[in-house]
């Protein structure tokens, strides 16, 4: 058939009730998603009210498009809303008038999952009643988990169980549920929660059955678990329970003052980060009310669009000429698309280039300077022993840059080197100079720091290796030297245990290395020229 104009206009006519429908539609899920993740941000802030509110948001607009999953996920997580503000009642009435949602098992478990957790914090007059009526829902959640491999639901739920078991029938029962909790919380990288379920078994441990064994084997690896995050509220759980074991069971008050003053510190941490959510709200306030702006914004386009759409179906003329812009402009797209991709691909063969160009430069620029090396040790064999000594330290100068040019041309324009393989090279040609009378002995970390900055390191380090080869008296020359993570800066450390003498003025060596440590950054400087130690704290 003939490809014309008005074929062309029916064949767009046709598509077009499916194309609007297919707009409204993801119109729809984004006004959803809107409403659902600001409600969520409102709820992280304890913003209750404002997080309800944009729950009902998301529910009705997923109740007016029919979107039965996002409904089911909008009403759960309203009624768990309800139960942080102890509206038991209200929670409970949603979850039961979702009803079973067979065709989405995930909400499925859920839903099960808080009406568990609504009866278990509701109360009831007596203890097997409550018990009989929360595992009506948690054992068919654990079932369902179960056979759909749901494993964070699944540690949730016997997280849940095992509470309820050992406030039930003593803890001897609930603490191997609640240890399966934690292993598939620790299994599915979910740490704060393993965190949070070891510190109530290690309570048990602690208060109640007193393990000194099983305790101090627990609490270890929590510490170490814990240790630079920003859980505030589970290190001062932890904390707490771990200085009350050291002065209850183990009567050592020192260390429990020194774990309740870091349960302190944590809670005081805490303390300030609720207290650094206010302008969180404020500014969590101000995109809701953008947020609200948008969407009525999107709703009156919508009503234009719908005008639009009538006026069209009466004007086929324009229909046709507007379908025939849009193929041109179609056309035009995947053109300029085709044209992007080109240079895109110029683009990438000429980085190609550089990386090659800059591995050739380093490589020449490091043989440039091993020739220059030798240039100045063929030299110093007429000159005299001062000039001696002074080539001696212009050439490890230039020993540690191509050190550094090195590294940047073996692995295709490094950005970062890391610090203790350069300082290793350095060493290592320091060792060749003097292999009998000199000892090094390094711990470096792991520290990457960017090729521009680590030639001063470099020279740093090689006008102390200098100073201790000229003018360390012992026979053997015993250097001590680290670069240590220290919170978030590091420390180095460079010891020779050798006098620099006790001079009023500082030593050209000693003014340089001080003049580097500036350029990259280092504080809090310190010199004792009585063991000819160094030390410095800098950021990678």
């Amino acid at each position: 058939m003939r490809l014309t104009a008005q074929n062309l206009t029916l064949f767009f006519l046709l598509l077009l009730p499916v194309n609007l429908f297919a707009q409204e539609e993801e119109t729809a899920i984004a006004t959803y998603h809107m409403h659902y993740n600001q409600a969520m941000r409102f709820v992280k802030l304890s913003l209750y009210a404002e997080g309800i509110s944009e729950l009902g948001r998301a529910i009705e607009v997923a109740k007016q498009n029919n979107f039965e999953e996002q409904y089911f996920q909008a009403s759960i997580d309203l009624a768990e809303t309800l139960r942080k503000t102890e509206d038991f009642s209200r929670g409970l009435k949603i979850l039961h008038a979702l009803g079973t949602t067979n065709s989405h098992p995930l909400q499925e478990v859920r839903r099960l999952g808080r009406l568990a957790a609504i009866y278990h914090e509701r109360g009831f007059p007596n203890t097997s009643h409550q018990y009989d009526s929360i595992m009506i829902f948690l054992e068919p959640a654990m079932t369902l988990a179960e056979t759909h491999n749901f494993e964070l639901e699944l540690a949730s739920l016997k997280n849940e169980w095992g509470y309820l078991i050992r406030g039930t029938f003593g803890s001897e029962k609930g603490i191997p549920i609640q240890q399966e909790a934690a292993r598939l919380f620790l299994k599915n990288g979910d740490n704060q929660n393993y965190v949070g379920a070891m510190t109530k078994i290690l309570e048990h441990y602690v208060y109640e059955q007193v393990n000194i064994q099983k305790a101090d084997s627990i609490s270890p690896i929590l510490i170490k678990e814990v240790e630079g995050t920003n859980w505030y509220t589970a290190k001062s759980q932890l904390y707490q329970v771990v200085a009350n074991h050291a002065l209850y069971n183990k009567g050592d008050s020192l260390t429990h003052f020194i774990w309740i003053a870091k349960s302190l510190e944590n809670h005081v941490k805490n303390s300030k980060a609720v207290h650094s959510n206010q302008l969180d709200n404020l500014r969590v306030i101000h995109e809701t009310e953008e947020f609200q702006r948008e969407a009525e914004n999107t709703a009156q386009a919508l009503t234009r669009q719908e005008e639009r759409n009538k006026e069209l179906a009466l004007y086929l003329s324009v229909l046709a000429a507007m379908i025939l812009s849009m193929i041109f402009l179609f056309y035009r797209e995947r053109k300029t698309k085709r044209a992007k991709a080109i240079v895109n691909q110029q683009l990438q063969i000429a980085n190609e280039k550089y990386q090659m160009l800059m591995v050739e430069s380093n490589h020449r620029i490091k043989n440039n300077l091993q020739m220059i090396i030798s240039m100045l040790e063929y030299t110093g064999k007429d000159v005299n022993p001062s000039n001696t000594r002074a080539l001696k330290r212009m050439s490890g100068k230039i020993h540690t840059i191509s050190a550094l040019h090195k590294h940047l041309y073996s692995d295709a324009h490094n950005e970062k080197v890391d610090l203790g393989t350069y300082f290793k090279e350095i060493i290592s040609l320091y060792l060749q100079l003097s292999p009998d009378n000199l000892e090094v002995f390094e711990h470096f970390d792991t520290i990457d720091i960017p090729n521009e900055r680590l030639v001063y390191f470099g020279l740093i380090f090689n006008e102390m290796l200098s100073n201790t080869v000229e003018h360390n008296a012992h026979d053997v020359k015993q250097v001590h030297i680290s670069a240590i993570r220290r919170e978030d800066s590091f420390t180095f450390e460079y010891r020779d245990d050798s006098s620099h003498g006790n001079d009023r003025t500082e030593r050209t060596g000693s003014l340089l290395i001080r003049q580097l440590i500036s350029r990259i950054g280092g504080q809090n400087f310190q010199f004792d020229p009585n063991i000819g130690q160094y030390q410095f704290q800098f950021n990678a």
